[in-house]
Order: structure tokens, then sequence, then C-alpha cells
């Protein structure tokens, strides 16, 4: 049923998701962050057992990081740091919020963790 997160996440549609990314990318570039819309895959499982890659979207935040960020490992583990907690993924100097098991709903909270970081 959908009323499980794992299977809303599974049967989000990837336009959807790519839509949201833009968005998104919109509101963090429009905080002074250079972010834009990427294509990413998600995976469902892992240790021994990893599933197939499933396709997604995410927000690609690219250097120049802001502030006291000097590069991606620093601004990751400060969202991580944040209330709530982000959890971004590195990938070849930038760093992915990627969103195939963020819920629609807590996109606000995405753009206030990176708001906070940046605008203390």
């Amino acid at each position: 049923s959908l009323r499980i997160p794992l299977w809303l996440f599974l049967a989000t549609p990837s336009d959807r998701l790519r839509d949201r990314a833009g968005r998104l990318a919109s509101a963090i570039s429009s905080l002074g962050v250079a972010a834009e819309a990427a294509d990413s895959s998600a995976q469902v499982g892992g240790g021994s057992v990893p599933a197939e890659p499933l396709p997604s979207s995410a927000v690609r935040l690219t250097p120049p990081f802001p502030g006291p960020f000097p590069g991606e490992s620093d601004l990751a583990r400060g969202l991580r740091a944040g209330d709530p907690p982000v959890v971004a993924r590195l990938h070849r100097g930038a760093l992915l919020l990627d969103l195939r098991a963020v819920p629609e709903a807590d996109d606000p909270l995405l753009l206030d963790a990176v708001r906070r970081l940046v605008r203390p």
C-alpha cells in the first residue's frame, strides 16, 4: 500500500522528481548557492544483495560553496548537523540532494536547511 513510505518512494514518477529538483534548485540558487537539477539514481537494498538502481533526480550543489564551507564535504557535514539533519551524497566535487526518498511535503524543510547554513 502507498501508506508504507518505501512503496510511495518507489511509485513516485521520475518526471515528478525532476520537476521538484528544478523548483528546489531554483530556490536554492536564489540564496546564492550554485544549484541545478540533475539526473541521479537511487538504490533499494544494499549489503550483499543490492537491487538495480532506480532513476531519480537530485539537486546538485557545486562550488564555490557558501561561507565557512570550502568544500563539498564541509557543506555535507553542516547539513548533517542541522535540525532536521539532511544527508547528502558527495559526487565528483559536488553535493547531491537526492529526492527519491524525500517526501514532497519535506521540500520546504530541505530548502530551510540550506537557507540556515548560508544565511545564519
